[in-house]
């Protein structure tokens, strides 16, 4: 499965709020289930450059339902202090809207 964000065009800390559903099952975390988030820039006249992964285990993600978590991102293109935060669990669309709450506030929109 594959989901992309939108770009985010002229900032150095883009915020996505993006979120999708997967279903982990037990399986899922017994066998070593994988989530690869990839980040990329967005090049007009060429590739798009990899800026870095975090690769998650089902199980670790499962362990801290509801919490912020942050995850490094790693490869060529990462920089040592790239990371993405990461929330899994039922209180995911809430955390989400307070935030997008909190952004528009502090933008007066």
């Amino acid at each position: 499965m594959e989901w992309r964000s939108v770009a985010h065009r002229n900032t150095a800390n883009p915020k996505w709020h993006f979120a999708f559903r997967i279903p982990v099952t037990p399986q899922l975390r017994t066998r070593g289930w994988e989530l690869h988030v990839r980040v990329y820039d967005k090049d007009t006249f060429s590739t798009d450059d990899e800026l870095g992964e975090a690769v998650l285990l089902a199980e670790a993600l499962s362990q801290h339902p509801d919490e912020e978590r942050e995850y490094r991102l790693v490869g060529r293109g990462a920089a040592p202090s790239s990371t993405i935060t990461i929330v899994v669990g039922p209180k995911v669309e809430e955390a989400l809207l307070q935030e997008l709450q909190a952004e528009v506030q502090s933008t007066g929109g």
